[in-house]
Protein backbone atom coordinates (compact mmCIF):
# COMPACT_ATOMS: atom_id res chain seq x y z
CA UNK A 1 0.00 0.00 0.00
CA UNK A 2 2.86 2.37 0.60
CA UNK A 3 4.04 2.08 -2.96
CA UNK A 4 0.56 2.51 -4.40
CA UNK A 5 0.04 5.58 -2.21
CA UNK A 6 3.02 7.17 -3.96
CA UNK A 7 1.49 6.38 -7.36
CA UNK A 8 4.04 3.67 -8.14
CA UNK A 9 1.68 0.84 -9.03
CA UNK A 10 4.43 -1.18 -10.73
CA UNK A 11 6.35 -1.29 -7.46
CA UNK A 12 3.16 -2.00 -5.51
CA UNK A 13 2.40 -4.96 -7.77
CA UNK A 14 5.92 -6.33 -7.29
CA UNK A 15 5.70 -5.94 -3.52
CA UNK A 16 2.29 -7.57 -3.43
CA UNK A 17 3.60 -10.51 -5.45
CA UNK A 18 6.42 -10.89 -2.95
CA UNK A 19 3.89 -10.77 -0.12
CA UNK A 20 1.70 -13.36 -1.83
CA UNK A 21 4.73 -15.65 -2.21
CA UNK A 22 5.82 -15.22 1.40
CA UNK A 23 2.33 -15.82 2.80
CA UNK A 24 0.93 -18.18 0.20
CA UNK A 25 -2.34 -18.83 2.06
CA UNK A 26 -3.25 -15.14 2.34
CA UNK A 27 -6.09 -14.63 -0.11
CA UNK A 28 -6.30 -10.89 0.44
CA UNK A 29 -2.69 -10.39 -0.61
CA UNK A 30 -3.07 -12.66 -3.64
CA UNK A 31 -6.19 -10.78 -4.72
CA UNK A 32 -4.52 -7.40 -4.18
CA UNK A 33 -1.57 -8.57 -6.28
CA UNK A 34 -3.95 -9.50 -9.09
CA UNK A 35 -5.76 -6.14 -8.96
CA UNK A 36 -2.54 -4.12 -8.83
CA UNK A 37 -1.14 -6.11 -11.74
CA UNK A 38 -4.30 -5.56 -13.70
CA UNK A 39 -3.99 -1.82 -13.12
CA UNK A 40 -0.54 -1.85 -14.75
CA UNK A 41 -1.67 -4.13 -17.60
CA UNK A 42 0.07 -7.25 -16.26
CA UNK A 43 -3.04 -9.30 -15.62
CA UNK A 44 -1.77 -12.26 -17.67
CA UNK A 45 1.28 -12.49 -15.42
CA UNK A 46 -0.85 -12.30 -12.27
CA UNK A 47 -3.35 -14.80 -13.65
CA UNK A 48 -0.54 -17.27 -14.38
CA UNK A 49 0.64 -16.81 -10.79
CA UNK A 50 -2.88 -17.49 -9.47
CA UNK A 51 -3.22 -20.57 -11.68
CA UNK A 52 0.07 -22.01 -10.40
CA UNK A 53 -0.95 -21.19 -6.86
CA UNK A 54 -4.31 -22.90 -7.37
CA UNK A 55 -2.61 -25.99 -8.82
CA UNK A 56 -0.22 -26.15 -5.86
CA UNK A 57 -2.59 -25.33 -3.02
CA UNK A 58 -6.10 -25.93 -4.35
CA UNK A 59 -6.32 -29.50 -3.11
CA UNK A 60 -5.58 -28.41 0.47
CA UNK A 61 -7.68 -25.26 0.73
CA UNK A 62 -10.54 -23.57 -1.07
CA UNK A 63 -9.12 -20.04 -0.92
CA UNK A 64 -6.78 -20.32 -3.92
CA UNK A 65 -9.67 -21.63 -6.02
CA UNK A 66 -11.95 -18.80 -4.99
CA UNK A 67 -9.28 -16.17 -5.64
CA UNK A 68 -8.56 -17.61 -9.10
CA UNK A 69 -12.28 -17.80 -9.85
CA UNK A 70 -12.77 -14.16 -8.87
CA UNK A 71 -9.83 -13.08 -11.03
CA UNK A 72 -11.21 -14.96 -14.03
CA UNK A 73 -14.61 -13.35 -13.53
CA UNK A 74 -12.97 -9.92 -13.29
CA UNK A 75 -11.35 -10.58 -16.66
CA UNK A 76 -14.69 -11.72 -18.12
CA UNK A 77 -13.39 -15.26 -18.65
CA UNK A 78 -16.66 -16.67 -17.39
CA UNK A 79 -16.51 -20.13 -18.95
CA UNK A 80 -13.00 -20.70 -17.60
CA UNK A 81 -14.14 -19.43 -14.19
CA UNK A 82 -17.11 -21.80 -14.23
CA UNK A 83 -14.96 -24.77 -15.22
CA UNK A 84 -12.34 -23.98 -12.57
CA UNK A 85 -14.96 -23.84 -9.85
CA UNK A 86 -16.81 -26.95 -11.06
CA UNK A 87 -13.57 -28.93 -11.14
CA UNK A 88 -12.65 -27.83 -7.63
CA UNK A 89 -16.09 -28.71 -6.26
CA UNK A 90 -15.84 -32.17 -7.85
CA UNK A 91 -12.36 -32.69 -6.35
CA UNK A 92 -13.37 -31.41 -2.89
CA UNK A 93 -16.98 -32.54 -2.35
CA UNK A 94 -16.69 -32.31 1.45
CA UNK A 95 -15.32 -28.74 1.52
CA UNK A 96 -18.11 -26.72 3.11
CA UNK A 97 -16.46 -23.36 2.46
CA UNK A 98 -16.09 -24.15 -1.24
CA UNK A 99 -19.67 -25.46 -1.42
CA UNK A 100 -20.96 -22.26 0.17
CA UNK A 101 -18.91 -20.15 -2.25
CA UNK A 102 -20.14 -22.18 -5.26
CA UNK A 103 -23.69 -21.83 -3.98
CA UNK A 104 -23.31 -18.06 -3.78
CA UNK A 105 -21.88 -17.94 -7.30
CA UNK A 106 -24.79 -20.00 -8.63
CA UNK A 107 -27.35 -17.92 -6.77
CA UNK A 108 -25.75 -14.72 -8.07
CA UNK A 109 -26.35 -15.91 -11.61
CA UNK A 110 -29.94 -16.90 -10.91
CA UNK A 111 -29.34 -20.65 -10.71
CA UNK A 112 -31.39 -21.35 -7.58
CA UNK A 113 -31.51 -25.13 -8.03
CA UNK A 114 -27.73 -25.34 -8.55
CA UNK A 115 -27.18 -23.13 -5.49
CA UNK A 116 -29.37 -25.43 -3.41
CA UNK A 117 -27.58 -28.52 -4.74
CA UNK A 118 -24.20 -27.20 -3.60
CA UNK A 119 -25.54 -26.96 -0.06
CA UNK A 120 -27.08 -30.44 0.10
Amino acid sequence: ELASGDGDLERAASLLRLGACLDDMNEATAAQYFHASRAVRRSDEALAFLRRRHARLGRRASGPTMTLHEALVALDRLEEARATLAEAVAERPDDGELALYASGVALGSGQVDAARAHLE
